[in-house]
């Protein structure tokens, strides 16, 4: 088996016909497999998937599990891991039950240009996000990108839509313990793959990465706190993380801790909240004291707002006033 499909879905019942239909629709020279961990879906999302595993049992393989395998903290990683291990083909492809590919010579693209590159072990393509809630579609890679992606690039952000990439099976064995204690299960395994060689990316807009409202990190209720928890859970995974390469990529790492406990106290400091402002500013200094990504001005305002916090209130009161 040259590639398997990894596709995991919960209450997907709107969307999971159309992820099925874009992996079927593939024109590949050599075989490949959808493996679909359904996790217990309260909506039809189940008897869709029980439905086309009948009608392609040669191409399509499911892991009905009997109860929800996601842990609050965590939601769906379980089921990703397992879905990852039934996997046979010599390469991955991630598409998330949510998600869909629109380039019926997407996998044939990728795999070529693995087979071509065996220094590198991962292949990713650009991607359109939509949005649910009706905002503006957009490049998910929206900024200029080289052909060949280090490690240290990938440290510094997420820059891999999941419903882009095919990496090589079996890169290592096991996964670490912290990796299940991330709240994110595709940036991690990323970083992992990436320790055995570079990425290769590929320009063409291949897929859509859907966006819900209703989504663990985005959607415009609740933003600021969503904002709040996806920065908390980079800076668990850069904690996990930073023993990981010894010093070689120590000084990414703390950079982008640091960014992340500035944009906190940005966020906390938009809120009024100045204890746990300070508490982000004191860890982004100790994480990197010089950060030229962050202008004096976000410093001396947040100091203001820690020397007059009267005044600072209320200048705050009459924006919100304003605002609304």
């Amino acid at each position: 088996m040259k590639v398997s499909v990894a596709m995991i879905t919960y209450n997907h019942e709107k969307f999971i016909a159309q992820a099925i239909d874009s992996v079927l629709m593939q024109q590949t020279d050599f075989d490949y497999e959808l493996v679909i961990g359904e996790d217990c879906s309260t909506d039809r999302t189940r008897q869709i998937v029980i439905g086309y595993q009948e009608k392609y049992p040669s191409m399509i393989r499911t892991l009905l599990h009997a109860h929800n395998l996601g842990p609050p903290h965590s939601p769906g990683k379980n089921n990703f891991v397992s879905t990852l291990k039934a996997c046979r083909g010599q390469y991955i492809a991630l598409l998330e039950g949510d998600d869909y590919w629109t380039n019926s010579l997407k996998l044939q693209k990728q795999v070529d240009s693995l087979d071509e590159n065996p220094g590198c072990v991962i292949c990713f393509h650009n991607t359109n996000v939509c949005y649910d809630d009706g905002r503006d579609s957009h490049l998910f890679n929206r900024k200029a990108m080289s052909r060949v992606i280090k490690l240290k690039d990938m440290l510094e952000a997420n820059i891999i839509a999941t419903c882009s990439v095919v990496f090589r099976n079996n890169l290592f064995k096991e996964f670490p313990s912290w990796y299940y204690e991330l709240p994110m299960g595709d940036w991690p395994l990323h970083i992992l793959n990436a320790e055995h060689g570079d990425a290769i990316f590929l320009n063409d807009v291949m897929g859509v990465y859907r966006i819900n409202s209703s989504g663990i990190w985005s959607g415009a209720e609740g933003w600021a706190e969503k904002q709040i928890e996806r920065l908390k859970s980079h800076i668990t995974l850069y904690e996990k993380i930073k023993d990981l390469f010894g010093y070689k990529y120590s000084k990414i790492i703390r950079t982008q801790m640091s960014n992340r406990w500035y944009q906190l106290a940005l966020l906390y400091r938009e809120q009024y909240d100045i204890q746990n402002m300070k508490k982000c500013l004191w860890k982004g200094f100790i994480s990197k004291p010089i950060n030229s990504q962050f202008s004096g001005r976000f410093f001396i305002t947040s100091l203001l707002y820690i020397l007059f916090p009267k005044l600072c209130r209320h200048y705050h009161s009459m924006k919100n006033v304003n605002q609304s």
